[in-house]
């Protein structure tokens, strides 16, 4: 999987471009690249992550700045990130994660919204997400051991299995995973 992200020099607490050109964005991407494509829109930035044996950062760059051109934005005017393998991508989420469990509020917002943006998109991009969840999984599991984990980074972490469970098992797994963790079974 491959991945670039775009966040502003002159961080704000407003999204880069609004849901509907998030929208126009994803769709124009998919027909370009002709594989799936998997937008995630926070406070922090724009993270366009797609399965190609292509790099495409050149085309993900012109199709964001032309959405932005009437605002006047240059690519000057954003710190972009391209990730070309799994193991890239493992790296910068650890990184990511790092930074953002010792800035809580932030980190709240960031995983509320990505979860929420995770859920809607499992069904149109199961492949995406299912890779994500996995990788997010690992860095978060490994941070677990470290003294800087949370009670935010497990309600985040709990949050991700739960999306990858619904997206990738069947109905009869997960009823009895359901059943498992159910209260009356607790001593």
């Amino acid at each position: 999987m491959k991945a670039v992200f775009i966040y502003s020099k002159n961080y704000k607490k407003e999204l880069l471009i609004s849901h509907k050109e998030v929208e126009v964005l994803q769709l124009f991407l998919k027909e370009v690249i002709k594989k799936d494509v998997l937008l995630l829109n926070t406070n922090l930035g724009l993270e366009v992550y797609y399965l190609s044996s292509y790099n495409c950062l050149e085309i993900i760059i012109n199709s964001f700045l032309m959405i932005l051109s009437k605002k006047q934005r240059k690519k000057e005017d954003f710190r972009i990130i391209s990730i070309n393998s799994n193991s890239e991508l493992k790296e910068r989420a650890s990184t990511v994660f790092n930074r953002l469990i010792d800035m809580p509020m932030i980190f709240s917002s960031y995983s509320k919204s990505t979860s929420y943006q995770l859920n809607i998109c499992k069904q149109k991009n199961r492949e995406i997400v299912n890779v994500l969840l996995k990788t997010w999984q690992n860095v978060l599991s490994d941070n677990l051991d470290k003294e800087s984990s949370s009670a935010k980074t497990n309600f985040f972490l709990n949050n991700i299995c739960k999306i990858y469970l619904e997206n990738s098992c069947s109905n009869l797994i997960k009823k009895l995973i359901e059943n498992s963790f159910n209260k009356i079974r607790y001593n």
